[in-house]
């Protein structure tokens, strides 16, 4: 544990895509700042790691994109827990096809699930963090929120999205005190994308890093959580590339 400023302890945390290798690092290290922690996913199975933690974990099984499912979700750990103090909005799809193998499914369900979700719940967790007039939002955006990839349009498109989601938000929140801000991270490694990283067109990607290594969940954790502590009080609107300098290079 950190000092003070650093400690989330008595904070209610909303956290999706929870059942995700960012997810999941994300869930934990709220947790070991002392907030209670909600996670929520579409399959919510192997986050029973987590239950020996008590009351203060919540494995949430709901489908963000869907509005109805959002609100009701929303509305039992508001109750339950007599607020909500942050939001993190994790989940996320990713499909990968050329732009003429893109169908009109493909690109719904990418949009939906990587940036309308993020709208459904940070107008309905704002709600309640406007009445305590207090509150931290942040975004899971990519690099590809401001570079983009071949055979990834929906995916690009909808992160760039949650980019200038992330703005608006922060500028009409602010005067409520909620400060919204986003990360994006670059290559990650996971346990479900480890092999995947061994191939050689991503080899080319990691070989363009000039750290030459992928990130680390538990890094973006860590950005994500003092984001939401009080030293990132006066940050907001502000997107945080966590890449290891991929964006960077020429």
């Amino acid at each position: 544990m950190t000092d003070a400023q650093q400690s989330l302890d008595g904070r209610r945390a909303i956290v999706t895509g929870a059942d995700g290798g960012i997810g999941r690092a994300i869930c934990r290290t709220l947790l070991e700042y002392g907030a209670s922690v909600a996670g929520i996913d579409v399959a919510v199975a192997s986050l029973d790691g987590f239950r020996d933690l008590g009351p203060r974990f919540l494995a949430i099984e709901g489908d963000v994109a869907d509005p109805e499912a959002v609100g009701s979700i929303v509305g039992d750990v508001a109750n339950r827990w007599g607020g909500i103090d942050i939001l993190v909005n994790n989940a996320a799809v990713s499909i990968s096809k050329p732009l003429f193998e893109v169908s009109v499914d493909d690109w719904r369900r990418t949009i939906d699930t990587n940036l309308s979700a993020y709208f459904y719940l940070a107008q309905r967790v704002a709600r309640v963090m406007v009445s305590a007039g207090a509150g931290r939002i942040v975004n899971v955006a990519s690099v590809n929120s401001v570079a983009a990839e071949l055979n990834a349009v929906p995916y690009v498109a909808s992160k760039g999205g949650v980019a200038a989601l992330t703005r608006a938000l922060a500028v009409e929140l602010g005067p409520s005190g909620i400060t919204v801000n986003s990360v994006a991270p670059g290559p990650t490694e996971h346990s479900r994308n480890t092999a995947a990283f061994r191939t050689a067109e991503q080899r080319m990607i990691i070989d363009r890093v000039p750290l030459r290594r992928t990130g680390l969940p538990e890094e973006v954790a860590e950005l994500v959580a003092w984001l939401c502590s009080d030293k990132a009080s006066y940050i907001n609107g502000e997107m945080i590339v966590i890449d290891g300098g991929l964006t960077v290079r020429i």
